[in-house]
């Protein structure tokens, strides 16, 4: 758990083909009340939006956040 959500949007879906499957990505925006520190935490990976355009991310989550 990352925080207490204050709003919960479903964005609307969109597929991605890969070599070898599809995938439909349905994505929603959540918005937080109040983010908890994880300290030692290691699967999440925070980046400033004028980062995006430059970090290691896969063409899905790219598409998703760059628009």
């Amino acid at each position: 758990e990352i925080g207490e959500i204050a709003e919960l949007n479903e964005l609307p879906s969109f597929r991605h083909a890969f070599t070898h499957f599809r995938l439909r990505v349905r994505p929603f925006q959540i918005s937080l009340r109040h983010r908890y520190p994880l300290a030692g935490q290691t699967e999440l990976s925070w980046h400033k939006t004028a980062a995006l355009a430059s970090a290691a991310l896969p063409t899905p989550v790219r598409k998703l956040l760059l628009g």
